[in-house]
């Protein structure tokens, strides 16, 4: 691998790991969800998913400027896109809650959310 490329997997490890960071605290949200506090843990989570932003643009302009990439121009763009996507559905989850005013949450959703990122840690 040359010295240039190792930004381009640098940035997924780190977009991945906000990936987690952000499924780890919607189950955190979830498992003592508090409708007083729904503001802040958005605040929280939007912090979150705004440092998924940067590690995007910071991707689009290593892309825009590169002249031979690792991987296809097109599929780190796909890639580092999808990565984002995940981190904006899981915040969208919370808005929902604020949205729609939920006052409790079931234990079933909060297994369920606990499950999907159990099963995620299995994969690596």
């Amino acid at each position: 691998m040359a010295k240039g490329d190792k930004f381009y997997f640098d940035n997924f490890v780190e977009s991945t790991s906000l990936s987690k960071q952000a499924a780890n605290y919607l189950v955190e949200c979830l498992e003592n969800y508090d409708p007083n506090r729904i503001e802040q843990m958005l605040e929280e989570m939007h912090k979150i998913e705004h440092s998924a932003d940067v590690k995007k643009h910071e991707m689009n302009a290593a892309l825009a400027k590169a002249f031979v990439t690792p991987v296809d121009r097109e599929d780190l763009d796909m890639l580092s896109q999808n990565l984002d996507d995940v981190i904006d559905i899981i915040e969208e989850i919370l808005q929902k809650f604020y949205i729609y005013d939920i006052k409790t949450i079931d234990a079933s959703a909060v297994d369920f959310a606990k499950n999907i990122v159990r099963s995620c840690d299995l994969l690596g």
